[in-house]
């Protein structure tokens, strides 16, 4: 039995145009990066005024409280206003192409989705645009007020994420059931960082009743890279998950391609927020212990996974990251739970907000705190440390 028989060469392709369209809007942040005025921004006033550059005060403008509380309401409409209000007209019209090129992502998606009538061939096509778009209006939107209420005489802490190094984490993730009793899922993270390559292993137990297990395991190598911020990569996920107490087991295998820019690439003044995403397609393999199948793992669905998030570092030690999810695959460690209004949440499949702290130390110990809202509901706590 076949859950989701598809064919290869149209899938390939599928993912292939999928993946152009996805990566397009990131890389062209990128491509900002190889003009002369990047370097011209990083060097200080006094090596400006060295190699003769007349160096004015405007150039470096102070945040604007006033423009900012504005631009709350207004850049909903008008991609860029808070950075016009506040005189930079330059960051006010990248900001406006980029919300045009996600309006027209999204507009594209619902053409597609109406004439194709939910055709099912199309559905990863029109999701992802849908996707995109979405992604690139809201992060537009953030690059606004943060910039706005920011200004430019100040840059940004630097971003710690993607530092090398190895992490052993011990992490607890608590699932509320429909009653919200306590239920604790504990576990181990072992995360290694070197250069362009990443490996994180992982296990998670119920504590419970150890009616739920998973063992996962992420890892990846950087095709491209200047610095930690910009990269292109190749990487995968596999996941082994054991529900007991409803009698089956998920193994879940997805490849995808990872992009990560420095928005500071396009608006110098925010260099240090990091901007992220995924794009990935692969399989859940299913054994059913209580239903006679054609064999071992032989049941199967296919995945289409789209991920994007935002990081920076708050102080010079609590980095902040904001992550959206498209991942029919996640599952509340074998738990039901009743529809709440975050159920609601308008994107195409399944998506989740995720909110994440993590805290260092001067002696190398770290601290996080996630939360992931959605369709999936869960709470993490974990510490570290890093060698």
């Amino acid at each position: 039995m076949t859950l989701a028989p598809i064919g290869n060469m149209r899938t390939g392709l599928i993912v292939v145009f999928v993946t152009c369209l996805s990566l397009a809007p990131v890389l062209a942040l990128s491509a900002a990066a190889q003009d002369a005025s990047r370097e011209t921004w990083e060097k200080t006033d006094e090596e400006l005024d060295a190699e003769g550059w007349e160096v004015r005060g405007s150039d470096r403008a102070p945040g604007s409280v006033g423009c900012g509380l504005w631009a709350i309401p207004v850049s909903l409409v008008w991609g860029g206003w808070g950075h016009r209000c506040a005189g930079d007209d330059d960051s006010h019209f990248k900001l406006l192409a980029l919300e045009g090129v996600a309006i027209g992502l999204i507009a594209t998606a619902a053409t597609i989705a109406i004439v194709s009538n939910d055709a099912d061939s199309l559905n990863p096509v029109w999701s992802a645009l849908f996707y995109s778009g979405s992604v690139l209006y809201v992060s537009g939107y953030i690059f606004d007020l943060l910039g706005t209420f920011k200004g430019s005489s100040r840059a940004l802490y630097e971003n710690h994420q993607g530092e090398n190094g190895f992490e052993p984490r011990v992490v607890m993730r608590w699932v509320p059931t429909d009653s919200f009793d306590l239920k604790i899922i504990a576990g181990l993270k072992l995360p290694l960082v070197y250069e362009r390559f990443w490996l994180e292993p992982s296990g998670l137990v119920d504590t419970t009743d150890l009616a739920y297990w998973q063992v996962r395991a992420d890892t990846g190598f950087k095709l491209f890279a200047s610095g930690r911020a910009n990269s292109v990569a190749i990487a995968a996920e596999s996941r082994y998950e054991s529900f007991d107490g409803l009698g089956f087991k998920v193994l879940t295998l997805i490849p995808y391609i990872e992009t990560s820019v420095d928005v500071g690439e396009a608006l110098a003044h925010l260099r240090g927020l990091f901007f992220v995403n995924r794009i990935g397609y692969g399989f859940e393999f299913y054994d059913w212990a209580a239903v006679e199948s054609d064999g071992l793992f032989k049941d199967r669905s296919s995945l289409f996974i789209l991920e994007s998030g935002l990081s920076m570092n708050v102080l010079e030690t609590v980095n902040f990251e904001l992550s959206y999810q498209h991942r029919p695959d996640l599952l509340v460690g074998g738990l039901d739970r009743a529809g709440t209004f975050l159920d609601l949440i308008p994107t195409p499949g399944v998506g989740i907000v995720g909110f994440k702290l993590d805290f260092e130390t001067s002696d190398a110990w770290s601290f996080e705190l996630d939360s992931y809202l959605g369709t999936v509901v869960e709470f993490w706590l974990g510490f570290g440390r890093k060698f």
